[in-house]
This record gives structure tokens, sequence and C-alpha cells, in this order.
């Protein structure tokens, strides 16, 4: 049940949405520019107003056994003359309940990307080979850069093809960055 303040109107903390897998606003977008036998041609692809709730930075911070934990865990609470950073305290069997779901690991999960980057010329081409109509080079290069505050790996984070695990970063691995060099030859 939503609390009424003294004018019986809803409160606005209980109008805050937290957990939004789903993004307000998303898209993309390409532009090319061609000049003399150069070639230059972008795509940028962005999502704003999704969370992402952060599994694995959850629990590279649990301290519950003795498995890898994120080096944040250093400056964790060790007495009271040494609060540390905010984290509790190491214990086995998480007697402090660190790994507990919370709004603590939840994320503003917008970005934008530059998707891929191609840079193309032209060979220009003597008369004697006309049985080659064009010779074209090329690099492209893929997912170069992300703009974002998301602390974990990527923010366009697919961990399972269930629908119900939408906007929840298990820790899966991310869009991989290359670099692709071809070559076109028309006939």
């Amino acid at each position: 049940m939503e609390d009424l303040n003294k004018d019986g109107k809803i409160n606005e903390l209980d109008k805050q949405v937290i957990g939004k897998p789903l993004p307000n606003l998303y898209g993309g977008f390409g532009t090319g520019f061609r000049y003399k036998n150069i070639s230059l041609d972008a795509g940028f692809s962005f999502a704003y107003g999704q969370d992402i709730y952060n599994s694995y930075r959850q629990q590279m911070r649990l301290m519950s056994d003795y498995s890898n934990q994120s080096p944040d865990v250093a400056g964790r609470w060790k007495s009271a003359s040494d609060p540390g950073n905010g984290l509790s305290r190491a214990a086995y069997g998480d007697p402090s309940s660190n790994g507990m779901a919370s709004d603590l690991w939840v994320e503003d999960g917008s970005y934008a990307r530059l998707k891929y980057l191609t840079l193309g010329y032209q060979l220009p081409l003597k008369a004697k080979w006309t049985f080659i109509k064009g010779i074209k080079v090329n690099v492209t290069g893929e997912n170069l850069f992300t703009l974002t505050s998301y602390s974990g790996l990527d923010p366009e984070v697919i961990s399972s093809s269930d629908v119900l695990l939408r906007g929840i970063d298990f820790g899966a691995s991310p869009l991989p960055r290359s670099v692709i060099l071809g070559v076109k030859v028309s006939l």
C-alpha cells in the first residue's frame, strides 16, 4: 500500500522505480563520408533509462567463502576504529548477509557505443586491367568504445535467453572489440 503524506498525496519515494530492465529510449544511427577515393562510415547504438542488476559485482563482494573476491573487499570493515569503505565484515557463511538482494547492486545501464568505424580506399586502376572493375581496401573496427557509468563489463548485457532474467548481469562476456581488414575485388 502506498504511503500518503500529510496533504493526502503519494510520497515521492513511492513513485521511484528500481530494477527497470527495458530502456525508455534505444536505437542507433549511422553516417558516411566520401572524398575522392576515401570513404569513412560509422554506426552508433544507444540505450537510455534501463537498470541493470549487477549480480556479478554482488558475488565478487560476498566474502562468504574462500573464492576470489573483488579488490574492493580489502577495504572492508575490520573494527570500530577501522570502519573501511562501507562493506561489511568478512565472515565465512555470510552471517552479515552481504549477498542479500539489494538495490545496492542496481545500476544505471544507459550507454552510447560506437558499433563500427570503417575506413575504405578505392584503388585507382590502370586501363590495362580491363577484367577487374575495381579494388577497395578497408579496415573496420567494431565496439571501439562505450560511454557509460555502468561498473560492469558491458551495459549491453545478455546473460540469458530467458526474458525473466533480462537486465541481470551474471558476468557474461562483453561484446568483443575487433579490427577487420577487408579487400573487395569487383570483376
